[in-house]
């Protein structure tokens, strides 16, 4: 049966509120999310969700929807809340109604068949919508900087789409060493930046192993990190302005890349 929680002042709420805060996420190695469509996917994906907090509304869709059974069978505590808790532990101005909060997901390098890696990308937005990107055109995960917006920021999660959900994702990871041992595996890295060229053959399709760097929003990549790419990409600008924002380039680079990648094998 569910638990339920009429107080704002509530131990379980007051240890909720607190992983809006990176550093409390990183020392209890916790997140929360929230909204009907990460909570769908995080079911979907096995994201191991420890609690739900969920208004008498939703709680009965997802009763009808026989979720409420799945989530029994992980052990995950349902806890009914009212408006005003609900409210108190949202971010959002019109909370859904339903809040989750979950261990983080244990993630380390791997030999995928790609990678995209985001270097000091410090808006939420542009790296949750980039997650989602790369998630799209199939790369198969992420690592990134230290300096970089946190995977589990509430921005991160819900411009992400549940994307979040589906890739292996690596953080505070030194670009020096990783760029390394990725060489090492065969990987080809791949910059993007002012003084690189337009155009970028594939040689061999069979093997080509990609890595994709986009830098941060005002500085792009950092120049010894240029200097261990093995090619540098630049997007042409037809008309006067300068550059494109680093979610809408990145975009440009990962499909461009995927469709040469996916029209050659």
């Amino acid at each position: 049966m569910p638990g339920s929680i009429t107080s704002c002042s509530n131990s379980r709420v007051k240890s909720i509120c607190a992983l809006q805060r990176k550093r409390i996420r990183d020392t209890e190695d916790a997140f929360i999310f929230e909204g009907i469509k990460l909570f769908r996917e995080a079911l979907a994906w096995d994201v191991p969700i420890t609690d739900i907090f969920i208004t008498p509304s939703l709680l009965q869709i997802l009763e009808e929807d026989g979720l409420n059974r799945n989530l029994q069978s992980k052990g995950v505590e349902t806890w009914v809340v009212d408006d005003a808790v609900m409210q108190k532990i949202s971010l959002q101005k019109n909370p859904e109604g339903v809040l989750c909060r979950c261990q983080k997901m244990e993630n380390k390098e791997q030999d995928l068949p790609s990678y995209v890696i985001f270097e000091d990308i410090q808006d939420p937005g542009n790296v949750g919508t980039l997650i989602r990107t790369a998630d799209a055109a199939g790369f198969g995960g992420i690592i990134t900087t230290e300096s970089t917006a946190d995977i589990y920021n509430d921005k991160v999660l819900r411009s992400s789409m549940g994307s979040v959900f589906h890739l292996p994702i690596v953080q505070n990871v030194s670009l020096d060493n990783i760029l390394l041992t990725l060489k090492q595996s065969g990987y080809t890295i791949i910059g993007t930046a002012l003084e690189g060229n337009e155009n970028f053959d594939i040689k061999d399709y069979q093997t080509f192993k990609p890595v994709i760097i986009l830098g941060n929003e005002s500085k792009g990549m950092k120049d010894n990190t240029k200097a261990q790419c093995d090619h540098l990409l630049r997007l042409p600008m037809y008309g006067p302005a300068e550059s494109l924002n680093v979610s809408v380039a990145g975009g440009i680079v990962l499909y461009d890349i995927a469709r040469k990648v996916n029209k050659g094998r």
